[in-house]
């Protein structure tokens, strides 16, 4: 049976709009490559009663939930003390985190504020999660059918701490990832992707989903664990040859190279030993810009007009 998974981030600068959580989307993104199927992201604001109820709701119908945020020493960050309501235990001084806290300031010759004393607070029983690069030390612990998992939000520290996280993950829980492919492909849309796959049927429990970025559409084939490889393949070029020559590359296959357009477009440079001058004019260097640092970009120019464009070359611009 799949494990459910939810991501919940706290604070009001991220509910207000102030900051974009790009947490919930790492997060969700590395639980997905461990085999979780994540059902839900939930932010909530610096309030108590919000932030206990949120936790109870959780406990009872997720196996695992990753929590950022309100780990800090303000008055503001009341994810500790959100942790001991919902869970009805009380907050411990962990003495191991306090001297974590404590060098972290003897390090940077600076002496430690009293308030972040607050920060070595866990719910009893609560399992402590180092934090190498801050002050905030995370935690975890079971509440009812639940493994909350709660980190900072600092995106830096919050990565850094999730190693650990993953190998504890990985401890608890019996994971079968499914398997991501995707078709990367442009100069057609979603639309007619789909009309393209009209005619494919694909095998019980075969995920088909579309993904529109600005250089490409992706379109996704979510493969339950175990599926067999053979019938993968298959399946995975019935769908390229309807799309056709659209298709630039291949994600999630062993036996073939993917990567996004520009990616395809090195490797086929440096292959070739081509090299490539750009002269932009209406683009404004937005092309140059892409390619920029590769071994193959010999020159660029960039023109007001066509006409500047033409000067710099040398020729004479195109009277049409």
């Amino acid at each position: 049976m799949t494990a459910i998974a939810e991501i919940f981030s706290q604070g009001e600068e991220v509910v207000c709009g102030q900051i974009v959580d790009s947490n919930a989307a790492w997060l969700s993104q590395q639980l997905n490559e461990l085999g979780f199927t994540v059902k839900r992201h939930t932010a909530v604001g610096d309030r108590l009663a919000d932030l206990a109820g949120l936790i109870e709701e959780i406990a009872g119908r997720a196996d695992c939930c990753i929590c950022t945020g309100g780990l800090g020493p303000t008055s503001d960050d009341l994810t500790a003390e959100a942790v001991a309501i919902a869970s009805g235990e009380t907050l411990k001084l962990d003495e191991v985190a306090l001297r974590h806290i404590e060098a972290y300031f003897e390090n940077r010759l600076r002496p430690m504020p009293a308030i972040n004393r607050k920060q070595a607070y866990f719910p009893a029983g609560a399992l402590r999660i180092d934090n190498p690069t801050g002050t905030a030390p995370g935690f975890a612990l079971r509440i009812q059918r639940c493994w909350f998992v709660f980190l900072p939000g600092v995106p830096s520290e919050m990565k850094a701490m999730f190693a650990a996280v993953r190998e504890q993950l990985l401890s608890r829980f019996t994971l079968r990832p499914a398997r991501l492919v995707t078709l990367r492909s442009i100069g057609i849309g979603e639309s007619a992707i789909q009309q393209c796959l009209e005619s494919l049927v694909f095998p019980d429990g075969v995920r088909l989903g579309f993904r529109a970025a600005v250089d490409e559409v992706q379109t996704k084939l979510l493969f339950p664990s175990g599926f067999p490889q053979s019938e993968l393949q298959i399946c995975v070029q019935q769908a390229a040859g309807l799309i056709g020559d659209y298709v630039f590359a291949v994600d999630g296959l062993e036996d073939r190279q993917g990567g996004d357009l520009l990616a395809v477009i090195d490797r086929g440079m440096s292959v070739k030993n081509y090299s490539l001058a750009v002269m932009e004019t209406a683009s404004g260097g937005l092309l140059a810009a892409k390619c920029r640092g590769r071994d193959w970009l010999a020159a660029v120019s960039i023109a007001k007009d066509a006409v500047g464009a033409a000067r710099q070359l040398a020729v004479e611009p195109d009277s049409a």
